[in-house]
């Protein structure tokens, strides 16, 4: 594990070794190095690849969807509960405003997303509340830009190099590596 700057607020990190310097900053987490191994990293890593191929192969759920006008890409969640879209293409994230509406209730929404090389974010995000979660799904991506914004959704990119310019983010990142401020 090696951080230079940020902050850890509210969370753990732990890593075999640690090179912690500048501006990193812990917030009611901890940081462990060297101890017992609290996650079999290579079962969990499995897993989550086969669950980003497998939500991957849902069809998107009658009704939902993801359009890009104006510079800005609505997903919309109809169904109550598990909402799955098909974004069909990376380019509707990529340096768009975000706005994510749900009219069912009790939902969470999975967005699959194509692409070796994507990006997310940048303008910012318009969110649902009301308990709604949200998902991308980078099922394919080797390389994943998210941009100086807000995020208050999890991604899951459990193949892809993951980099970030800045923002902050509250939710969970599965990444194969993960590099960024």
């Amino acid at each position: 594990l090696t951080a230079s700057s940020g902050l850890l607020n509210a969370g753990n990190a732990d890593g075999s070794t640690t090179n912690v310097s500048g501006s990193f900053n812990l917030n009611g987490g901890a940081l462990t190095t060297g101890g017992a191994q609290v996650i079999d990293f290579s079962l969990a890593a499995t897993q989550l690849d086969n669950l980003a191929t497998s939500l991957a192969g849902m069809a998107t759920t009658p009704g939902d969807s993801c359009v890009l006008l104006y510079g800005t890409t609505t997903c919309t969640a109809s169904a109550n509960d598990l909402n799955i879209i098909d974004a069909g293409s990376a380019a509707l994230f990529s340096g768009n405003s975000i706005n994510l509406v749900a009219t069912g209730s009790n939902v969470t929404l999975v967005i699959n997303v194509p692409g070796a090389s994507d990006s997310l974010g940048g303008a910012g995000f318009t969110s649902f509340g009301n308990g709604v979660t949200v998902l991308f799904n980078y099922y394919q991506a080797t390389s994943l830009a998210l941009g100086a914004s807000s995020f208050t959704n999890s991604v899951l990119a459990p193949f892809a190099n993951v980099s970030a310019a800045g923002g902050s983010f509250n939710g969970t990142l599965v990444g194969n590596n993960f590099n960024g401020q």
